[in-house]
């Protein structure tokens, strides 16, 4: 992976782009010293993307599966009392 720093190589965006486009070379650019963007394939952006759904995804079936556990156990049984229920 190359490390740019976007002051000193910002003439030469179009000869990054093209690194990136021909050899899939991963381009972080710097700006003050701090790492603060990255040049990366379409293709990468789309496998990101796609893992970040899945990734997603997964957390919220964990919750889901996670919420059916804590309905199904006799600790909060009470929550199913009228009694109990103190904003309707």
């Amino acid at each position: 992976m190359t490390t740019v720093n976007i002051s000193a190589d910002h003439n030469n965006f179009p000869q990054l782009i093209n690194r990136v486009t021909e050899s899939g070379e991963r381009i972080v650019i710097e700006q003050q010293g701090k790492a603060t963007a990255a040049i990366i394939t379409y293709d990468d952006l789309q496998r990101l993307e796609a893992l970040e759904a899945i990734l997603l995804k997964k957390a919220e079936l964990e919750e889901y599966e996670l919420l059916r556990a804590a309905m199904k156990n006799s600790v909060f049984d009470f929550l199913k009392d009228q009694e109990e229920d103190i904003y309707t």
